[in-house]
Order: C-alpha cells, then structure tokens, then sequence
C-alpha cells in the first residue's frame, strides 16, 4: 500500500522502521536530494542504510550522520551499505558533504 516512486521523490519522504527486528534502509540520491529524508528508527536496534548514488553528483558524494559517527563517508556510483546503531532518542540531522542537502533520523 505504499507508494515508493524512486524517479521522483516528493519534498518530504517518510520511512518508519521502528517496528522491524533488522532494518534495512534503501535510499536513493537524486537531484533533489535523499529519498527518504526522513527516517524513524528505534534506540538501540542497529540500521543497516544502502544509499545509491548515480553517480553524476558531486556534492552527494560524501554522506555525513556526525551524531552516530558517519562522518564524511565517500558513496561511490552504486550502492555503499553504511550501518549505525541509534543509541539515543531524538532528531538527528544527516547531510552531504557540503551541508546542502539534508535528512532527519527520528530515534524512538
């Protein structure tokens, strides 16, 4: 029942993993930014994240979450699978490597 159209992602994506045991994460860099940009995931319970990037943006190719120790992460064209475990509860910002574009992690 959801709609996940990857070609074109509205302003405000929402993904919601806190009930999942083993959350896995696609997430895709388009012109516009992160698709999903908003993430909700729950404390404690480790993320795995595959961020594709086609590969023709610069700036995109660096992904930082400094709050769980991402930090300047190189995506390479493709997928690079990154993992983090939230170990606390709030709102995290996660951006590329010029702070242009950005995505929030809400940890419940």
């Amino acid at each position: 029942q959801e709609k996940n159209d990857s070609n074109t992602p509205p302003t405000k994506t929402e993904l919601d993993t806190t009930m999942e045991k083993k959350p896995k994460i696609e997430m895709m860099v388009t012109p516009t930014g992160y698709s999903p940009n908003v993430i909700k995931v729950k404390k404690g319970i480790p993320v795995e994240l595959n961020i594709t990037n086609p590969g023709d943006n610069s700036c995109f190719s660096t992904f930082m979450m400094p709050d769980f120790d991402l930090n300047h992460v190189n995506l390479k064209a493709g997928t690079t699978k990154l993992t983090f475990t939230p170990d606390k509860e709030g709102e995290y910002t996660f951006s590329c490597g010029m702070n242009m574009f950005k995505g929030t992690v809400i940890v419940e």
